[in-house]
């Protein structure tokens, strides 16, 4: 779980299990313990406000990217346009690779709810958003 501290700092959080993230936070909020300390942080007797900080911000990012793949986008182009977005700029080799990884457990989250899928064009991977069929069609008679 990332502190206020780190929050601000990154925008996009790095993470390997988004569905798995969203469950521990889900679980953190009903914890009764005395005493919390996430990611090396203070010390904080009650985190309900900064496990639903987390939760936006997760929410958030699933939602931006699922706003970017409209039309058929790869993973470096939607890296770009995510970290831009969040108004963050890479600067390291090991910077890059650790947000492409976070990029691909948001898509791997996408794609197991069954809000995007993949596409291959001209021997790349792209990912959209899938389109969801209106069942309120009426019949003609």
């Amino acid at each position: 779980m990332a502190t206020p501290g780190q929050i601000k700092k990154q925008s996009l959080l790095k993470n390997a299990d988004i569905e798995q993230s969203l469950q521990t936070l889900e679980r953190l909020k009903t914890r009764n313990d005395l005493v919390f300390v996430p990611s090396h942080g203070e010390v904080y007797n009650d985190i309900r406000q900064l496990v639903a900080a987390n939760q936006e911000l997760i929410n958030h990012t699933l939602s931006l990217i699922l706003s970017m793949t409209g039309e058929p986008i790869g993973v470096e182009d939607l890296l770009a346009q995510v970290c831009t977005k969040k108004d963050v700029t890479v600067k390291s080799l090991s910077q890059y690779y650790v947000l492409h990884l976070s990029i691909l457990a948001y898509l791997g989250c996408l794609l197991d709810r069954s809000q995007i899928s993949v596409v291959f064009d001209g021997n790349k991977q792209l990912f959209q958003r899938r389109v969801v069929a209106d069942n309120n069609c009426s019949s003609k008679e």
